[in-house]
């Protein structure tokens, strides 16, 4: 039982990783102008199902990626990371 909870907790230390990775790129990717399709097509690449959400603070972009993440028998736990970038061009 222990084991089971202790490897639930490392698959979720390993998709906050890839939430980590996917709201860097996208706030990257939203940053220099990418459309929504491309922004799609990046979270679609990481296999994950997640909620995004972009928003615009002055001359940044921020990409928000969150998700609902079951462990064992904890229950439901979201988990959410946003990431922001200086935004180019006009």
């Amino acid at each position: 039982m222990v084991l089971v909870l202790a490897l639930s907790l490392l698959s979720l230390q390993i998709q906050r990783v890839q939430l980590v990775q996917l709201a860097a790129d996208g706030a990257r990717l939203a940053a220099i102008g990418g459309t929504d399709n491309e922004l799609q097509e990046l979270v679609t690449e990481t296999n994950l199902i997640v909620d995004t959400g972009i928003n615009y603070k002055n001359q940044m972009v921020c990409y928000q990626v969150s998700l609902v993440k079951k462990i064992f028998w904890i229950g439901l736990l979201p988990i959410s990371e946003t990431q922001c970038a200086r935004k180019t061009g006009s």
